[in-house]
């Protein structure tokens, strides 16, 4: 009985002492001054958030960053548009533990100056971020993302900037995956006071490169997307059931999306919340298939809020473009290199070993897991100094360039044009007992049945898109192994491979549906297997272009038309060409280059066909009915200094 009491009066004396160390860090939290709330000489808040009213009269909510010495006068300024929420309000204890310094990096964006400001206001820029209409603190609804009424609000924000005694007139835009969207299809408005921007991380085509790639539709990204904007558009954490540590961080130290200053910010973000009617972001994706399909009940295709639909705007504004892309992003670096040969405007392209966003290096050959080289916010800083040349200064265009790093290699190259000169078409062709020839084999047959549960992993290229994780493939020697694949002889010299290539298949089918996974890997001598890069497409598009895709193509014109789509008859050989990610690498002498071929990918995409058995493909090699892939490659040779 006494130790049961004295344990009592322990826990009641813990419980006691927890609440007041609580309460005395809300009291202590309530006093912390964070960045924002900074008076700079000038007289004005260094941040400050409120509302632009749109011609509509839907009120956009925007936070305004001045750089911390400004002390009057016009300055240039950047501009963010983001559908995410601009910041998240900070409580008292999520106060004190910046102060601190116990704070994760998503809570410093919201205690400091949100992403970017940083850079830009070291640089003498005031940084405007934007709620997207129906998310954030702002009003209105949402029917698609980049509808035409969300561009046409940042268009008006920057007509707002333009008029401020602070502002010169002189803008930029930045922005990071859909942000960078939204700035693209920005610099289509025509507005002359906006003169350079960095979309980063980015898409000119969502439905082939995110949602859709080959035309399968990829079920777990889009599922994952919507439910994390529902939960935003809600302004709820989306918590899950237990998870503790996520309740804590939301309920006591950040709130939900930051109202505008003043008394009834608060009452005024409930009331932009209670009035949303969004759209439902799985029916409006999840039924697209073909080229131009609907977007939901959105009365819009992609062709409407994509850059590709407005890229006559975008090259009529001449407006410099610089950006930043990772080889095995998704399929963003094929955007950013199709972009590149499609637009006129001058452009600054990077693609590097990064993950989404930056946030890991994904060179598979490095060990361990080093930081990306530049990071984050290096790679903002040289937005910044872009911006200094054609925002803040009048410097003529830049001529139009490519820096990629060649993975496996540490080094970088420079480009004018893509593909880089002097890269051979070298072919692969498959042959019996699972191996690659140089030529044609005898005529033969491999038998694939596939199976729904293949995956790829968890931390694919498809993965990081949308939770900004690292991009591994951590088990390749057991997951290609389970798959049909072929093997190389082993490279007599070091080899560059640069570019995109092209898997030929014939194959047979006995279901009138389905996909085709082609994976490329380089296997080492030890028997150590790293990824490298894969194409994917479904069966129904076994028909070349009947008119032309809207956009040219790195490698396979292929349009994705209805027509051009048909059901599989069983029995009947199909060819199909087959465009892989475009990727540089060095493949080192005495490795082999491993060819694999799935059906699906239970980790990324829907199964194809949705109900039913499993496909068996018949996969063709010989001369009359070749099989293999053709890779752009040429000897090594070290990049100058």
């Amino acid at each position: 009985m006494r130790l049961t009491a004295r344990l009592g009066r322990w826990a009641l004396a813990v419980l006691i002492g927890g609440a007041v160390v609580v309460a005395a860090a809300f009291v202590a939290g309530g006093v912390i001054r964070l960045p924002g709330d900074e008076v700079t000489p000038s007289g004005l808040k260094r941040n400050q958030a409120l509302y632009v009213q749109m011609r509509d009269g839907t009120r956009i909510a925007i936070d305004l960053w001045l750089p911390a010495d400004y002390r009057g006068g016009r300055i240039p300024a950047v501009i963010r548009a983001t559908r995410y929420s601009r910041a998240r309000a900070v409580k008292p204890l999520g106060r004190l533990l910046w102060k601190i310094g116990l704070v994760d990096s998503a809570l410093a964006a919201n205690a400091g100056p949100s992403p970017g400001a940083k850079q830009f206001n070291a640089h003498g820029y005031a940084m405007v971020i934007a709620d997207g209409r129906g998310s954030g603190a702002s009003f209105g609804s949402r029917r698609a993302e980049c509808a035409p009424e969300e561009i046409d609000d940042y268009a008006q924000i920057i007509d707002w900037i333009s008029r401020q005694s602070w502002s010169n007139g002189r803008i930029g835009a930045w922005g990071i995956s859909q942000d960078g969207l939204n700035i693209e299809m920005l610099a289509a408005r025509g507005r002359p006071e906006l003169k350079a921007i960095a979309p980063m991380y980015t898409t000119m085509d969502s439905q082939f490169t995110t949602a859709g790639d080959g035309g399968v539709y990829n079920r777990e990204n889009v599922a994952k997307w919507a439910e994390f904007n529902r939960w935003a558009d809600l302004d709820r954490s989306g918590c899950k059931a237990g998870d503790f540590l996520c309740r804590l961080k939301f309920s006591l130290i950040l709130g939900g999306a930051k109202p505008i200053d003043g008394p009834d910010g608060a009452s005024l973000l409930g009331e932009a919340v209670a009035q949303r009617r969004n759209y439902d972001v799985v029916e409006g994706w999840g039924s697209l298939l073909y080229r131009e399909d609907p977007l939901g009940q959105s009365g819009l295709s992609m062709r409407d809020i994509m850059p590709y639909g407005v890229k006559a705007k975008i090259e009529a504004s001449r407006i410099p473009i610089f950006s930043y892309y990772g080889w095995q992003d998704a399929g963003l670096s094929y955007s950013g290199l199709a972009h590149y040969i499609n637009f006129t405007n001058p452009q600054l392209v990077t693609i590097g070993p990064y993950s989404h966003g930056a946030r890991f290096d994904a060179d598979p050959y490095k060990p361990g897991n080093p930081p990306p080289k530049p990071n984050a916010d290096q790679q903002l800083e040289e937005v910044a100094r872009f911006f200094d040349l054609y925002v803040k200064g009048s410097k003529p265009a830049p001529k139009s360039r490519i820096t990629y790093y060649t993975l496996g290699s540490g080094q970088w190259r420079t480009t004018t044009a893509w593909p880089p000169s002097g890269l051979q078409p070298r072919s692969f062709y498959f042959g019996p007992n699972r191996l690659a020839a140089e030529a044609p084999p005898p005529a033969g047959t491999d038998r694939l049945a596939v199976d729904f549960n293949a995956s790829s992993g968890t931390t694919t290229r498809y993965r990081s898109i949308i939770d900004a994780s690292d991009i591994a493939y951590p088990d390749r020697a057991s997951a290609t192994a389970k798959l049909l694949h072929y093997d190389s002889e082993p490279l007599a010299s070091d080899a560059e491979l640069t570019g995109s290539g092209i898997a030929r298949i014939s194959l047979s089918s006995d279901r009138p549906d389905g996909a085709i996974f082609i994976y490329v890997d380089d296997v080492a001598p030890d028997g150590q297997v790293f990824y490298l890069t894969e194409g994917v497409l479904r069966l129904l598009f076994d028909k070349p272009s009947l008119r032309p895709p809207p956009y040219k193509s790195l490698a396979v014109q292929r349009g994705y038309w209805r027509e051009e789509a048909a059901p599989l008859k069983p029995g009947t050989i199909y060819s199909y060409e087959i465009e892989l990610f475009p990727i540089s690498a060095l493949i080192r002498r005495g490795h082999r280059l491993r060819f694999s071929i799935a059906g699906a990918d239970s980790g990324a995409m829907s199964r194809v066909p949705p109900k039913g058995p499993p496909p068996i493909l018949t996969i063709y090699r010989g001369e009359a009915h070749p099989s293999g892939v053709q890779l752009p490659m040429r000897p090594w040779q070290p990049a100058r200094r």
